[in-house]
């Protein structure tokens, strides 16, 4: 295991000490929260929580129920009581980026919808200033033209500068959210 690895692992045992028995759960996406996931999963051979866990990704869904975790359909469930997510950058001031994955719509709904969200990150993600990773602005496909400009007047308004473009996927196609949605890099 790698050091990065060791990190997320020791970041992940931190936040699994505040999951508590009957607790609503979301389930982050990305890579320091699988590590969490497969924390949890290993205290759930063990401990009966009595859990309901959503999920802020397909992906985050599939990887959990490998590992034996079942997922609740969040369109049932109101109120989470706590959400453990990453981070794909955080400054000193904790501001922090997210959405790398191409879950962040689904990410910010399961945070809103939670009592307490803690973020978990090991040292690479820590940076002097937001910006190093782009930014990402989930848009619907309808008007893309339109929005990509919009957004771009938007930034030059707040006085950023950079690129904007759609995410590809590795093999060239347009990336796709699991709403179906694009994400536009800034």
């Amino acid at each position: 295991m790698t050091d990065i690895q060791n990190l997320k692992r020791e970041a992940a045992a931190e936040a699994l000490k505040f999951v508590e028995p009957g607790m609503v759960l979301g389930l982050g996406t990305g890579s320091t929260a699988s590590a969490f996931i497969e924390l949890l999963a290993e205290r759930l051979k063990t401990e009966d929580l009595d859990l309901t866990c959503v999920a802020t990704s397909e992906q985050t869904k599939r990887f959990a129920e490998e590992r034996g975790i079942k997922i609740a359909d969040f369109n049932t469930i109101a109120d989470v009581d706590l959400t453990i997510d990453g981070a794909d950058e955080i400054d000193p001031q904790l501001n922090l980026l997210k959405g790398g994955g191409g879950a962040l719509l689904r990410e910010k709904i399961v945070a809103f919808a939670s009592d307490r969200v803690i973020i978990i990150a090991d040292a690479s993600k820590y940076v002097e200033q937001l910006g190093e990773f782009p930014l990402p602005v989930e848009i619907v496909d309808f008007g893309v033209a339109a929005t990509l400009a919009m957004i771009e007047a938007a930034a030059e308004d707040a006085g950023c500068q950079g690129s904007i473009a759609l995410r590809r996927t590795a093999s060239g196609d347009t990336f796709r959210t699991d709403g179906g949605h694009l994400i536009a890099d800034c």
